[in-house]
C-alpha cells in the first residue's frame, strides 16, 4: 500500500507542476519525504 500512495503522490507532484501550481509543490515533496522513510 505504501508504493500506491507514494506513485499517487508523484503524480500529485507532476500535476502541479504541469498546471504550474507552485506554491503546492513544496508540500507535496514534504508528503514524498515522509513517505520514503
Amino acid at each position: 500500500n505504501g508504493s500506491l500512495n507514494y506513485n499517487t503522490i508523484l503524480q500529485l507532484d507532476f500535476y502541479c507542476r504541469k498546471m504550474g501550481k507552485w506554491t503546492e509543490v513544496p508540500y507535496v515533496q514534504a508528503f514524498m519525504i515522509l513517505y520514503q522513510n
